[in-house]
C-alpha cells in the first residue's frame, strides 16, 4: 500500500507540475502577444474593414486559442485598398520581431493576394505551411493562387496534401479535379465523382464536372450535372435568405444550357447581394455575349477587370467582344493586356493573331499564331489560319506545310484541303489541286467556289469539257454569279462553241449589266465570227465602263488593226501600253 501510495503521489505531483507548465505557457504567450497585440489587432481589423469594427479584442489569442474563433468564415474585405496596403506593413513589423508567427504570415499573403500580388501571397501562405505542416487554409490558399498563375501541377500538389490532412472533405477532391483539369481533363474525373460521392450537394463540384464532360465530348452527362446544380441551387435558396453565390452557381450552370437570359438574371441578383464579386461580371459578360449583346458584355468585362485587373481571361473576353464591335484596335490592347499579365496566353496570342491577319499585318499575325501554337493551341485551326496568312504571302510552300500539318490533327478538315489546293494551284501544281479541291468536297466543304477552282485548274490543263462541267456544278449551286457564266463561257469558246459561249456571256450581261469581262469576252467571240463591227461596239462598252481596262484596249486595236484603222490601232496600242503595269 506505500509504494501504491508513493506511486499516486508521484502522479499527482507530476498533474500538477504539468497544469503549472500550460498556465505558464500561456501566460508567457499573453506576455509575448502584449508586445505585438495592438499592431495585430489593428492589422486583422484593416484586414476586415468592411465587416468588422475595431474592438479591445486580442485577435491573435483568439486566433491561438480560441476554436470558435478560429472556426469563424472572415470573408477578409476591406474598405479600401489602402486598408490592405496598411495592413501588410503592419504584418511585416510583427513578423520582423515574430519571424515565426504563423498566423502574421498567413494574414499578410491573404492581404497581398487581395491586392493582386500573388507571387508574394505564394511566399507568405508557404512560410506559414513552413512553420505549421498542418496549416490547412494557407495549403488552400496557396492551391488556388498556384491555378491563378497557371502552376496547375504545384495546386494539385498542395491538393495531395490537404486529402492527407483530410481525406474525407469532398471540397479538396473538388479542388485537385479542377487543377488536374486543367492539365488532362481525363483524369479529373475520378476527383470529381469523389468529391461528389462524400458531398452529393456540391454544386460546384457539379458545375465543372460537368463543364469537363462537355469539354470531353460527353453532352447527355454534361446536361445532366447542370441540371442536377440548378435543382440543387433551387432547393438551397428555398431554404435559404438570398445568396450571391447559389445565384451565381445557377446562372452559371444555366448559362452551360445555353438559358442565357435566365442565367443573366442571376448573375444579375448576386450582383446586388456583392458588387465586388468579378466572377458574376464576368459570366454575365458572356452570357451577354452570347446573345450577341456585345456592348453591355464589354461593359460588364470592364467591371471584372476594375475588380480583378490581373486576371488574363477578363481582358481576352473583352477583346473578344470589342472584336465582334469592329473595335479592332482596342481588341488588340486587351488581348496585349492579357499576354503581359501571362506570357503564354495562348487563347490572346490566337485571337489577336485574327485580327492582325484582318488588318493585313501579315507578318505579326504570323507571330502571334506560331506563339499560340508554341503556347498550346496546337491543333487543325491555328496552322489552318497561319497557313491562310502565310499564302497571302505567297509562301505557297510554307502554307501548304502548316495545311499538311492542319489535316494530321484534323483528317477531314475541308477547309485545310480547299485552301492547299489554292496554294498548289499558284504553284501550278493543278493535278495536286483538283486532288485536294476533291477531298474538300468529300467532307462536305461544297460550294460554288470549289466547283469553280476545279474548272479552272482542268481549263489551266486545257480540260476544256472538264472545265464545262464543273462550271456547271458551280452554277448549279450559285446562278446568281456572272463571273460562273463568263468563265465556261471561256471554255465553251476553246472548243469553239460560239453560240453557247455568247449565251454565257449574255446570261451574266443580265445578272451583271456593268460586267466589263462578259463585253470583252462577248466581244471576242464576235470577233472569232467576223461581226467585228458587234465586237468593237463589246470593247467599246467595257471601257466605257472601266476607262483604265488595258485588256479592253488591246482587244479593241487589235480588231481595229484587221479593220485597217491604223490611226485608232496606234491610239488604243499606246493607252494599253500605259496601262497595262
Amino acid at each position: 500500500m506505500g509504494r501504491q501510495n508513493s506511486v499516486n503521489s508521484i502522479v499527482t505531483s507530476r498533474n500538477i507540475t504539468l497544469s503549472k507548465v500550460s498556465t505558464s505557457i500561456q501566460i508567457t504567450n499573453k506576455i509575448i502577444f502584449n508586445e505585438i497585440e495592438s499592431t495585430f489587432n489593428e492589422a486583422f481589423y484593416l484586414l476586415n474593414s468592411k465587416h468588422i469594427q475595431r474592438n479591445s479584442e486580442n485577435f491573435l489569442f483568439l486566433l491561438e486559442y480560441s476554436e470558435s474563433f478560429k472556426n469563424k468564415s472572415f470573408q477578409y474585405e476591406a474598405i479600401a485598398r489602402q486598408d490592405y496596403e496598411q495592413a501588410i506593413d503592419l504584418f511585416t513589423s510583427i513578423i520582423l520581431k515574430k519571424p515565426l508567427l504563423k498566423y502574421a504570415f498567413h494574414l499578410r499573403g491573404i492581404a497581398r493576394s487581395k491586392t493582386h500580388n500573388h507571387i508574394d501571397a505564394i511566399d507568405d501562405y508557404s512560410q506559414c505551411i513552413l512553420i505549421d505542416m498542418n496549416f490547412i487554409d494557407s495549403y488552400i490558399r496557396r492551391a488556388n493562387l498556384y491555378e491563378k498563375i497557371h502552376q496547375h501541377l504545384l495546386a494539385v500538389n498542395d491538393c495531395d496534401s490537404l486529402i492527407l490532412l483530410e481525406p474525407d472533405n469532398s471540397e479538396f477532391y473538388h479542388l485537385r479535379a479542377n487543377a488536374k483539369s486543367r492539365i488532362d481533363e481525363n483524369s479529373s474525373l475520378n476527383d470529381y465523382n469523389k468529391a461528389l460521392e462524400l458531398d452529393p450537394n456540391n454544386i460546384r463540384a457539379y458545375n465543372n464536372r460537368g463543364q469537363t464532360l462537355k469539354s470531353l465530348g460527353d453532352l447527355d452527362g454534361a446536361k445532366k450535372d447542370f441540371e442536377t446544380a440548378i435543382a440543387l441551387s433551387n432547393l438551397k435558396l428555398l431554404d435559404e435568405k438570398p445568396n450571391g453565390i447559389i445565384l451565381f452557381y445557377r446562372g452559371w450552370a444555366k448559362s452551360q444550357l445555353e438559358l442565357c437570359n435566365e442565367a443573366i438574371i442571376d448573375f444579375s441578383k448576386a450582383i446586388e447581394i456583392d458588387s465586388n464579386d468579378g466572377e458574376s461580371f464576368y459570366s454575365r459578360g458572356e452570357a451577354r455575349a452570347s446573345l450577341n449583346d456585345y456592348e453591355r458584355a464589354v461593359l460588364d468585362f470592364s467591371e471584372a477587370i476594375k475588380i480583378d485587373p490581373t486576371d488574363e481571361i477578363y481582358y481576352n473576353s473583352r477583346g473578344n467582344a470589342k472584336r465582334k464591335l469592329k473595335d479592332y484596335e482596342g481588341a488588340i490592347v486587351d488581348y496585349t493586356k492579357g499576354i503581359k499579365i501571362f506570357p503564354k496566353n495562348a487563347p490572346a496570342y490566337y485571337n489577336r493573331g485574327g485580327i492582325k491577319a484582318d488588318l493585313n499585318d501579315h507578318a505579326g499575325a504570323i507571330n502571334d499564331y506560331t506563339k499560340a501554337i508554341e503556347f498550346g493551341i496546337n491543333d487543325a485551326r491555328a496552322f489552318t489560319n497561319r497557313g491562310l496568312v502565310k499564302s497571302e504571302l505567297a509562301d505557297f510552300h510554307g502554307a501548304i506545310s502548316d495545311f499538311k500539318t492542319a489535316l494530321r490533327f484534323d483528317p477531314i478538315n475541308g477547309w485545310a484541303y480547299a485552301n492547299m489546293g489554292i496554294a498548289k494551284a499558284n504553284l501550278r501544281d493543278h493535278y495536286g489541286a483538283i486532288a485536294d479541291w476533291s477531298q474538300a468536297l468529300k467532307f462536305d466543304f461544297k460550294d460554288s467556289t470549289i466547283f469553280s477552282y476545279i474548272a479552272e485548274s482542268k481549263y489551266e490543263l486545257m480540260d476544256y469539257s472538264g472545265a464545262i462541267d464543273d462550271y456547271t456544278k458551280a452554277i448549279e449551286f450559285d446562278p446568281t454569279d456572272a463571273s460562273w457564266f463568263i468563265n465556261r463561257g471561256c471554255a465553251k469558246r476553246e472548243l469553239k462553241y460560239y453560240d453557247d459561249a455568247m449565251a454565257d456571256y449574255n446570261r451574266a450581261l443580265e445578272i451583271d449589266v456593268n460586267s466589263t469581262h462578259a463585253y470583252l469576252n462577248r466581244g471576242i467571240v464576235k470577233a472569232d465570227v467576223k461581226d467585228y463591227k458587234s465586237a468593237m461596239a463589246d470593247y467599246s462598252k467595257a471601257i466605257e465602263i472601266d476607262p483604265v481596262f488595258a485588256n479592253a484596249y488591246y482587244h479593241r486595236a487589235y480588231l481595229k488593226s484587221l479593220m485597217n484603222d491604223n490611226d485608232g490601232f496606234a491610239q488604243d496600242s499606246k493607252i494599253y501600253e500605259e496601262l497595262k503595269d
